[in-house]
C-alpha cells in the first residue's frame, strides 16, 4: 500500500515564510529543480567528451538523465521539450569545451509568474 500523507518521505508541507505567503512554495521548487538540473548536469559532464566528439556547439536535450537530441539554437531545443514533455523542468545546455553558466534571473526568482 502506498504512503500516504505525511508518511511519505516525498510529501513536504510548505511553511511559511518570512519571503511572503508565494516563499515556501518558491524555497520548495527551488530545491526540487536544483536536484533535478543536479542530476541532468552530472549526466552531461559524465558524457561530455562523447557529447563534444558528435554535438560540439549544439544545444542538448537531456530529461531523465537520457540525452534526448543536439539542435542548432537553444530555442529549436526549448521547443521540442515543450512537444515531447510539456511544461516540466528540462535540461539545456551548449557542448563546448568550457563551460559557462548561464543564469536567467527572471525564472529562477519568479518574477515571469509575478504579473509584472
Amino acid at each position: 500500500m502506498p504512503l500516504l500523507g505525511s508518511e511519505n518521505p516525498a510529501f513536504q508541507v510548505l511553511k511559511p515564510s518570512p519571503a511572503g505567503p508565494m516563499g515556501a512554495e518558491r524555497e520548495y521548487n527551488k530545491g526540487m529543480m536544483t536536484d533535478i538540473l543536479e542530476a541532468e548536469d552530472k549526466y552531461f559532464q559524465s558524457n561530455k567528451n562523447e557529447l563534444l566528439a558528435h554535438h560540439n556547439g549544439k544545444y542538448v536535450l537531456i530529461k531523465d538523465s537520457k540525452f534526448i537530441g543536439a539542435f542548432d539554437s537553444p530555442e529549436l531545443a526549448y521547443n521540442t521539450a515543450l512537444e515531447t514533455f510539456g511544461v516540466i523542468p528540462v535540461f539545456i545546455k551548449k557542448v563546448e569545451k568550457e563551460d559557462f553558466i548561464h543564469s536567467i534571473p527572471s525564472i529562477t526568482s519568479g518574477a515571469i509568474g509575478a504579473g509584472l
